[in-house]
C-alpha cells in the first residue's frame, strides 16, 4: 500500500513538503559549490551529492541544520569547513575525500556539535580535524581515517573524552591497535 511518503538516505518518512523544500534548496547548476547552500534550513536529508574527480566546496553547505540527520555524500572537497557546524541531530554523512584541500581552515569547525554524529568516512586527510563533539564515533569512521589518510608530517585528530579513552586503554585492545597505527602514521589522538 502506498503511504504517500518517500525514502531517501535511510530516512522513509519524508512527506511531500519535504521533497519539494529540498527540491527548491538543491541547485543542479551550482553543483561544485554547495556553500551555504542549505544552511539554516529545515532539512532531514539531501539529494546525493557525488564527484569522481571534480572538487565540490562545501563550507558551511548544511551548517546549523537542526533537523538534518543523514547526508549520502561520495565526493571530493575543495573545502568542508562549518560543513554541519550545530547539526546536534546529524547521524550520518557519507565519503568525504579531502585530497583537494590545501589549508587547515578548510577543515575548521567541521563537525562542531554533532553530538549523535556516528559516521563519516574521511579520505586523504593530511591537517588536523576534530570530532570532539561525537562521542559515538564509529571504530569504523576512525579505522577508515587512519588507513587513508595522506599526511607527510603530524596530525592531530580529536575525538571526545569517551573515545579517547578507548583509543588509549589497553584494555581495549582494537582500539589500543588503532591507535598505535595512528601513531605510526603520525596522527596523534587528542581530547579537549
Amino acid at each position: 500500500p502506498s503511504t504517500g511518503l518517500f525514502a531517501l538516505n535511510g530516512i522513509e518518512d519524508l512527506t511531500p513538503a519535504e521533497m519539494a523544500a529540498m527540491y527548491a534548496l538543491w541547485n543542479g547548476e551550482k553543483r561544485m559549490d554547495l556553500s551555504e547552500q542549505f544552511a539554516g534550513s529545515s532539512v532531514r536529508t539531501a539529494f546525493p551529492i557525488r564527484s569522481n574527480w571534480i572538487g565540490v566546496n562545501l563550507q558551511r553547505a548544511f551548517q546549523n541544520c537542526r533537523s538534518l540527520r543523514r547526508l549520502d555524500i561520495d565526493c571530493y572537497v575543495t573545502n568542508m569547513a562549518f560543513l554541519c557546524y550545530g547539526d546536534v541531530n546529524v547521524e550520518s554523512v557519507g565519503y568525504l575525500n579531502t585530497y583537494l584541500i590545501s589549508t587547515q581552515y578548510q577543515l575548521d569547525g567541521v563537525f562542531v556539535a554533532c553530538y549523535k554524529l556516528m559516521t563519516a568516512f574521511i579520505k586523504s586527510l593530511r591537517h588536523n580535524l576534530s570530532f570532539s563533539d561525537s562521542p559515538l564515533l564509529s571504530f569504523e569512521s576512525l579505522q577508515y581515517l587512519v588507513g587513508n589518510a595522506i599526511n607527510t608530517s603530524a596530525i592531530t585528530v580529536t575525538v571526545a573524552p569517551d573515545i579517547y579513552a578507548r583509543l588509549t586503554d589497553p584494555a581495549e585492545p582494537t582500539w589500543y591497535a588503532l591507535n598505535e597505527q595512528a601513531v605510526a602514521r603520525k596522527i596523534a589522538f587528542a581530547t579537549v
